[in-house]
């Protein structure tokens, strides 16, 4: 195993929740070793969905709150500082040089990863780092059949750019839009999300109608 594990987990968070947070305690674990760690990825805009509702800023202290000062995680800030739409290719290439001697990994769930091919220069990232596939809710465990048996290992053994392992991950059926929904309809998002982070939302007056 590499000396250096470096997990990479990108997304909106708009809002932050505890399937995010669930899924990247379970990452953590997965990769751990020495000196390994999660970097959690806010995106700026991402290139094949709407634009977050949330602010960067917002988004960015909403993830510092649910994060805290647990160990083994980072908020990485570079996707929000560049400006520009966010590729996941483009991160990992500022990553590597960043962090030449590690060993990448990049988590997607399964239902996201059925489309990995549309990707934007997907054969590059699969250059860069590993894959950690994740199922969730309603997603098809089969769906890695149709890649290559050579790049398919076990958790254990995922230690090249370009294998790709599966974690089964704790079934936790939460989605930001959902949260989205409940706020601007007026009900409540409790025990979806951590209370801090109910609290900016609300303070701040976010998601309404």
């Amino acid at each position: 195993m590499p000396d250096r594990r470096i997990g990479v987990l990108g997304g909106p968070f708009d809002p932050v929740h505890f399937g995010h947070l669930r899924f990247a305690i379970e990452f953590r674990d997965a990769i751990a070793g020495a000196d390994s760690r999660v970097h959690l990825v806010p995106c700026h805009i991402p290139p094949h969905r709407g634009e977050p509702l949330a602010t960067p800023r917002q988004r960015l202290e909403m993830l510092r709150l649910a994060i805290g000062d647990r160990p083994g995680f980072h908020i990485d800030q570079r996707e929000l500082q560049s400006g520009e739409p966010s590729f996941t290719v483009d991160t990992l290439e500022s990553m590597r040089g960043e962090f030449p001697g590690a060993q990448l990994i990049l988590a997607v769930g399964m239902d996201v990863f059925e489309d990995f091919c549309r990707w934007h220069r997907w054969r590059d990232i699969l250059e860069l780092a590993s894959l950690l596939v994740s199922t969730r809710p309603g997603a098809r465990a089969d769906s890695v059949d149709g890649w290559p048996r050579q790049r398919q290992v076990a958790l254990d053994e995922l230690r090249e750019p370009g294998q790709i392992a599966t974690l089964n991950m704790t079934p936790i059926d939460i989605s930001s839009s959902r949260i989205r929904q409940l706020i601007a309809s007026g009900s409540s998002p409790d025990y979806l999300l951590p209370e801090c982070v109910a609290d900016y939302i609300l303070a701040n007056k976010l998601y309404r109608g």
